[in-house]
């Protein structure tokens, strides 16, 4: 879930129009893209659309919480596990994860691999499809800098300058989760 889609949902729920919503705070335009996930609202400026519409911040920020926070806390057991260099934690939660949750066991299977020391294991067309799926990743999310350490291990040393290089180039400030 994402700010604009709760938006847009209480926006419909209200059955009021864009340009009703954002109640003069910011443009209709802007509003749009809010919604569509396009452009990101500052705090004070969601605050104030809030209050225009008598809606508490415990009300907009449930639902967030009730989706969020299982997925939030198996992220954190998941990097915890690799920081810590826990192969048997990792195995664990691997088993635990639905077989749905591809990304994840992707993920998990290649900070085994990492920690195993087993990364060459790892069929070269993955290892092409990883790296070039890291190039497309928006650099302004602190979860996505997550995803690049953890495939950096499929990287050989020139690779690696060049990732290094994107990196930078591409980076703006990070946003926190």
């Amino acid at each position: 879930m994402t700010i604009g889609y709760q938006l847009r949902k209480i926006r419909q729920f209200l059955n009021l129009t864009q340009s009703q919503m954002c109640a003069g705070i910011i443009s209709e335009s802007f509003y749009s893209k809010v919604e569509h996930d396009k452009s990101d609202l500052s705090f004070d400026k969601l605050l104030a659309i809030l209050k225009a519409h008598n809606i508490s911040l415990y009300d907009f920020f449930e639902a967030f919480d009730e989706e969020n926070l299982p997925k939030v806390k198996l992220r954190k057991q998941i990097y915890t596990a690799f920081n810590n260099r826990n192969i048997n934690q990792l195995k664990r939660i691997k088993k635990s994860l639905n077989k749905r949750d591809t990304i994840k066991i992707l993920k998990i299977n290649l900070m085994l691999a990492a920690l195993n020391r087993q990364v060459y294991e790892i069929p070269e067309e993955i290892q092409k499809e990883i790296m070039s799926k890291c190039l497309k990743v928006d650099l302004r999310k602190q979860k996505n800098f997550w995803n690049l350490a953890i495939s950096t291990s499929i990287y050989n040393f020139s690779e690696l300058s060049a990732f290094i290089d994107y990196i930078l180039e591409n980076s703006t400030e990070l946003e926190r989760p």
